[in-house]
């Protein structure tokens, strides 16, 4: 007892130890003991039929991990301040249990109150954590970096050494650059093993001037913008054009003009074109149209629309372009139409089918990721690589 003769509030029995941190909040000395995680195991549904003595079983698929625990903060400002962090995610976050080494990506995050202590010493929250991957992620990247460079190009070497699971590579970067005259034409990234290839793909038959091109899994990403600082950019990536003026930080297209963009394939959309754009309408009933041959044309986007959104920064999602390989986006202008364009950003998302994932096996090293194009001269780019070592909990 005290000297008042009054029992002192016992302190929470927390893990003092270890290193906690959730989405970048320093939870070290706040969780309370113990931790609970459930999942990673094989998921099974089964019915019965009547009158009969066996049960049919069937699997479906391996649970999601998942993470149950209590955490402890002396006063209720920074409990709320921790709760709101955590319930108003809206993207993926990281969870480090008990390392700083190694941590979880986390998918869905619930932080609800537990207990408030009469005495206010102390407030108690849950916090439920859903993993979409079950699998540790190292904190320490390998990563390749290179600018204007030279293609072919050869990475430095990964290695598993400290893995114990099989790992993807997190990210490959390839940032076109028109070149010599050319873009970069029929894109390739190859694994190889020593000097042995593993597995290659082929990322585009051709990007526009610094178009950035993300391979992500078996999922494609790019990305191109224009904010038309001079009329270099246009002359380079326009398909084709007419009655078309750069000046001023815009794009005018005068009537019966056009300015046409191709998103060159082979891999497939996985959605429509996302089109970003701050368009001016001036003049009569412009649209955007798409097309898969430059010949036949849809509309994607109908001139009442554009003039809804005349001069303001818009979301357009091109309809009719998924599920397509090469994708041309036409800024039209028929007879007494006419619009300025100030920006534009044309992004895809692509399926690409690899014979085999671009996967380092646990334990092994002297893996190198190349980087070419399909053409005789000499042509560069920007590359970014990086890997993560996984780890089984």
């Amino acid at each position: 007892m005290d000297e008042a003769g009054t029992q002192p509030e016992p302190e929470p029995e927390t893990s003092q130890s270890f290193y906690f941190n959730l989405a970048g909040y320093d939870l070290s000395g706040k969780v309370l003991v113990p931790i609970k995680a459930k999942g990673f195991s094989k998921s099974t549904t089964s019915w019965s039929i009547p009158s009969r003595i066996y049960s049919k079983i069937r699997e479906s698929g391996v649970k999601s991990l998942e993470w149950e625990f209590s955490v402890v903060f002396p006063d209720h400002a920074e409990a709320n301040a921790f709760r709101r962090k955590c319930n108003s995610l809206v993207e993926n976050v990281n969870w480090f249990a008990g390392s700083r080494d190694w941590y979880y990506i986390v998918k869905y995050a619930s932080v609800s109150p537990n207990q408030i202590d009469e005495d206010i010493y102390h407030v108690t929250l849950d916090v439920n954590l859903f993993l979409e991957d079950p699998l540790l992620r190292s904190a320490r990247a390998q990563s390749w970096s290179l600018t204007s460079a030279s293609l072919p190009a050869n990475s430095c070497a990964f290695d598993t050494l400290l893995a114990t699971a099989d790992s993807p590579f997190d990210r490959i970067r390839v940032v076109g650059k028109y070149y010599n005259g050319s873009h970069l034409k029929d894109l390739s990234v190859t694994l190889m093993h020593g000097g042995e290839e593993i597995t290659s793909a082929l990322l585009s038959n051709k990007l526009l001037s610094d178009e950035i091109l993300t391979l992500d899994g078996n999922r494609i990403n790019t990305e191109y913008v224009e904010d038309f600082p001079s009329s270099v950019r246009i002359t380079q990536d326009a398909y084709a054009m007419s009655n078309v003026v750069v000046s001023g930080g815009k794009a005018t297209i005068s009537p019966g003009g056009y300015l046409t963009y191709k998103l060159s394939g082979p891999n497939p959309t996985l959605e429509n074109v996302l089109l970003q754009a701050t368009i001016n309408v001036i003049s009569g009933n412009p649209s955007i149209r798409t097309s898969v041959d430059n010949s036949n044309w849809e509309n994607g986007v109908l001139a009442s629309e554009l003039s809804e959104v005349s001069g303001i920064y818009t979301d357009f999602y091109l309809s009719g372009t998924d599920k397509r390989g090469d994708v041309y986006v036409q800024f039209y202008c028929p007879a007494g139409a006419s619009i300025e364009i100030e920006f534009l950003r044309l992004s895809t998302v692509r399926e690409i089918y690899l014979k085999k994932d671009f996967v380092i096996p646990a334990g092994e090293k002297e893996y190198s990721v190349k980087i070419e194009d399909g053409t005789s001269s000499s042509h560069v780019a920007n590359i970014q690589i990086s890997f993560y070592q996984r780890r089984y909990p």
